[in-house]
């Protein structure tokens, strides 16, 4: 969920259908029906996306009261600056992006979430 914020935030078709496929594939919910927590998180995703600076305590106070632990917040911040980049490899390259709804999306998520980032053979 938080790759498939970051992109969409960063305008990154690609990376939004393609996550948002993954997400949906493990019934996560829509981005605006995220839970407390992970609205938080999103804040401090959307942080770490738009500038280059500390995570203002504020963000990772408010996370931690919706029951985000430190481990959570690094990984939120490890996500959120890693896709900030390949936002802007894929767009940067002028990536070809599937329309909405093809299919290709929906088969890259079952791939995902059942073999992970591995090589197709």
């Amino acid at each position: 969920m938080i790759a498939t914020y970051v992109s969409s935030r960063n305008g990154c078709r690609f990376c939004t259908r393609s996550h948002a496929a993954t997400a949906r594939h493990l019934g996560a919910p829509a981005l605006e029906d995220a839970p407390p927590k992970m609205m938080a998180l999103f804040a401090i995703a959307d942080h770490v996306r738009a500038n280059v600076a500390p995570v203002p305590d504020a963000l990772a106070e408010g996370a931690k009261r919706e029951g985000a632990d430190d481990m959570t917040i690094h990984d939120t911040v490890l996500i959120a600056a890693a896709f900030s980049m390949f936002n802007r490899y894929v767009d940067g390259l002028g990536a070809d992006t599937p329309d909405e709804g093809d299919r290709s999306y929906e088969i890259g998520a079952e791939r995902l979430t059942t073999r992970g980032y591995v090589p197709l053979k």
